[in-house]
């Protein structure tokens, strides 16, 4: 089973976490909010759209 795994996908990006927060517009502990239990598709959307990926390539 595949785990959502937001850093590593941001990373293979060359991308971190504090500047994946800042170009969504929110802090860097409200985007681990949003990725940790059961996140919201609208948020994956959004993140992958950032990271211009798929919702399935933030998943590992």
């Amino acid at each position: 089973m595949k785990k959502l795994n937001v850093l590593r996908a941001a990373h293979d990006r060359g991308m971190q976490l504090t500047e994946l927060a800042q170009k969504l517009g929110i802090a860097t502990s409200s985007l681990r909010s949003r990725t940790s239990g059961n996140p919201r598709l609208d948020s994956l959307y959004e993140i992958a759209l950032v990271l211009k990926c798929e919702v399935g390539d933030l998943f590992y």
